[in-house]
């Protein structure tokens, strides 16, 4: 009985280190231009329409201080993009947009904000993944301990939309 219970102890605490604890926080926000829309003329004649609003995404990662983690790639608005930098915050982080509203709460966690490139991703998906995909909006690919690992946020929370001047 002691062994069976030895066992499974060991077992259990195994899976429990098979991830760190991590948690993911996303946020998006509508930004419309405060100038009027004008169609830009390009080589060739075409002309480009300039967009009707803009999106900017707020992805945090909060882990231990004692864990390392060096995010790669995010699965944002139907993407793959690169992680452009990083930056530790300071808990309480508050929205900046018209209403002050607090994006992540205060804890002695050490929190990263994640910034994107435009640059497309170069993750093959497997049919794991193609899952997480279609059920999740935000996927953050990091690795740990020379494994890739991904965190999943279900719905990204929308910001109330910024007007420009």
């Amino acid at each position: 009985m002691k062994r069976s219970f030895l066992i499974c102890f060991l077992f259990m605490s195994t899976v429990a280190l098979a991830q760190p604890s991590l948690k993911l926080y996303g946020y998006s926000q509508v930004t419309t231009p405060g100038t009027i829309r004008v169609d830009i003329p390009e080589e060739g004649g075409e002309k480009t329409k300039a967009p009707l609003f803009f999106t900017n995404y707020y992805i945090f990662i909060s882990t231990s201080s004692s864990t390392t983690i060096q995010p790669k790639e995010i699965w944002i608005d139907g993407k793959w993009r690169k992680t452009a930098n990083q930056e530790t915050v300071i808990t309480p982080f508050f929205s900046a947009g018209p209403e002050r509203k607090i994006l992540v709460p205060f804890t002695k966690l050490k929190v990263t904000r994640l910034h994107t490139w435009d640059t497309p991703g170069t993750i093959k998906p497997s049919a794991t993944l193609k899952k997480l995909m279609k059920n999740n909006e935000l996927i953050v690919s990091y690795l740990w301990k020379r494994k890739t690992y991904y965190a999943t946020l279900k719905k990204l929370t929308v910001l109330e939309k910024i007007h420009a001047p």
